[in-house]
C-alpha cells in the first residue's frame, strides 16, 4: 500500500513539473509574440519616417514652398521654413519608433530572464542573480529576510518630543 502511495505521489509530482514546463513555454511564446508585434510596429514607424523623407515629402515640400512664395515670403525663406518643418516631422517619427523599440527590448529581456529563472527552478538550482535580485537565493551564506544587513533607518521622531525615546513612534 505504501509503495502504491509513493508511486502515485512521484507520478503526480512529475506531471506537475511537466505541466509547469509546458505552461512556462506557452507563456514565453505568447510574450515573444507580443514583443514581436511591438518590434514590428517600431520598425514600421522608422520605415515610414524613411519613406516619408525619401519619397512623398519632396512633393509636399514643393507645394509648401510655392504656397509660402504665393503669400509673399521670399523664396529662400520659404525653402528654409519648409526644410525645417520636414526635419521636425521626421525627427518626431524617429523618436517615436525608437521609444517603442526600447520598451520592446526591455520586455524581451524580462521574458528571457523569466524563462531562465523557471528553468533553474525546474532543475532545482537557485535563481541566478539579476539586476532586481543581485544575490541568488537559497545559499547558506545568504539571508533571505527583506532588509537583512541594511542599516537602521534614521529616527522619524524628533528627539525633542517629551515622553518618547528616540526612534520610537506610535502605531
Amino acid at each position: 500500500m505504501a509503495k502504491n502511495a509513493l508511486g502515485t505521489a512521484i507520478s503526480e509530482a512529475l506531471s506537475q513539473i511537466s505541466a509547469l514546463y509546458r505552461t512556462t513555454a506557452e507563456l514565453a511564446k505568447a510574450q515573444f509574440s507580443k514583443d514581436g508585434t511591438r518590434l514590428g510596429l517600431g520598425l514600421a514607424l522608422l520605415g515610414c519616417a524613411l519613406v516619408g523623407v525619401l519619397g512623398v515629402v519632396p512633393l509636399l515640400v514643393l507645394a509648401l514652398v510655392w504656397g509660402l512664395i504665393a503669400l509673399g515670403i521670399w523664396p529662400w525663406a520659404a525653402y528654409l521654413i519648409t526644410a525645417g518643418a520636414v526635419l521636425l516631422a521626421a525627427a518626431g517619427l524617429a523618436v517615436s519608433g525608437q521609444a517603442i523599440l526600447k520598451r520592446t527590448a526591455a520586455s524581451i529581456g524580462r521574458t528571457t530572464q523569466m524563462i531562465k529563472d523557471s528553468l533553474a527552478t525546474l532543475k532545482g538550482e537557485p535563481a541566478p542573480p539579476t539586476e532586481d535580485n543581485p544575490v541568488s537565493e537559497g545559499g547558506p551564506e545568504t539571508d533571505s529576510r527583506p532588509n537583512a544587513g541594511a542599516k537602521p533607518a534614521a529616527s522619524a521622531t524628533p528627539p525633542d518630543q517629551p515622553g518618547k525615546p528616540d526612534g520610537l513612534t506610535e502605531a
